[in-house]
C-alpha cells in the first residue's frame, strides 16, 4: 500500500481537475433529460469502459432507448431499469453494499462534495490490487483522501477526483473529460 504522501503527492498532479465532478453536473444539468436520469445511467454505464464510451451510450439511451456498442448488456439491462423508476439500483444501504463505485459515482454526478469514488484507478494509487477491496481497505481509502481534503481544503469528492487525475496522468495517459454537450452536439 502506497503511503498517504505519496497519494497526496498524486492530488497536487491531478490538482487540475480536481472540479471533474462540478464540472460534469454543469453539464448534466444543461441537457434535456432529469438530472437523476442522465447521473444514473452515466454511473450504470461507467464500469470498464471509458468516459467516452459512457457518455454515448447514456446519451443514446435517452435519444432513443438504443444500446450502444462496446456497452456491456448488464449495463444496459440495469440503465433502461433505473430509466423505468428502479432506484434500489443505485439509491440507500443495499445499493451501497452491491455497487459500491457505482452508488458513490452517482452520488459525485449529482453533486454531493462528500462522495469518495472507489475505482480501479483510486485502488491504483493506493497500490491496492484491482479487485473489489476489503471493508477496512475502502475505509482507509476514504479516510486518507479526506485528510487529504482537508489539507488542500478541498471537499472529499475532489480530492479524490484529483487523485484519480494524479494516477492517470502517472501512467502516460490523458486524463478523460466529460463532453456531454459536444456528445449531443453529434446525434
Amino acid at each position: 500500500m502506497r503511503t498517504e504522501k505519496t497519494v497526496d503527492r498524486l492530488a497536487v498532479l491531478g490538482a487540475d481537475y480536481r472540479l471533474w465532478y462540478a464540472d460534469a453536473n454543469k453539464q448534466i444539468r444543461a441537457l434535456p433529460w432529469p438530472e437523476g436520469d442522465v447521473c444514473g445511467v452515466l454511473a450504470i454505464t461507467s464500469p470498464k469502459v471509458h468516459v467516452t464510451t459512457s457518455t454515448r451510450a447514456t446519451l443514446r439511451l435517452l435519444t432513443d432507448g438504443s444500446r450502444y456498442p462496446g456497452l456491456l448488456h448488464r449495463s444496459f439491462d440495469s440503465a433502461c431499469r433505473w430509466l423505468r423508476g428502479d432506484r434500489k439500483i443505485l439509491i440507500g444501504d443495499e445499493a451501497s453494499k452491491a455497487r459500491p463505485k457505482i452508488s458513490s459515482f452517482y452520488k459525485a454526478l449529482m453533486g454531493s462534495s462528500s462522495a469518495i469514488v472507489i475505482d480501479s484507478w483510486i485502488l491504483h494509487a493506493f497500490g491496492l490490487p484491482n479487485a473489489r477491496p476489503r471493508v477496512a481497505e475502502s475505509a482507509h481509502v476514504k479516510r486518507v483522501i479526506a485528510r487529504i481534503a482537508d489539507s488542500h481544503g478541498w471537499s472529499p469528492a475532489e480530492a479524490q477526483a484529483a487523485i484519480w487525475a494524479g494516477i492517470v496522468k502517472q501512467s502516460g495517459r490523458n486524463v478523460p473529460t466529460i463532453q456531454l454537450a459536444e456528445e449531443f452536439a453529434k446525434l
